[in-house]
């Protein structure tokens, strides 16, 4: 379990992460964000 976790990290810091900041718009971010807040209200 702990080797999947670390391959899903990796993928979202490897991949993910970067191609969102260089995609997505300063209004496209904030959008996206507003988003994940709202569907993890706990943090």
């Amino acid at each position: 379990m702990v080797g999947e976790l670390h391959e899903h990290i990796a993928r979202e810091e490897d991949g993910l992460f970067p191609a969102s900041l260089t995609a997505l718009s300063g209004d496209e971010w904030d959008r996206s964000m507003a988003a994940w807040r709202a569907a993890h209200p706990q943090g």
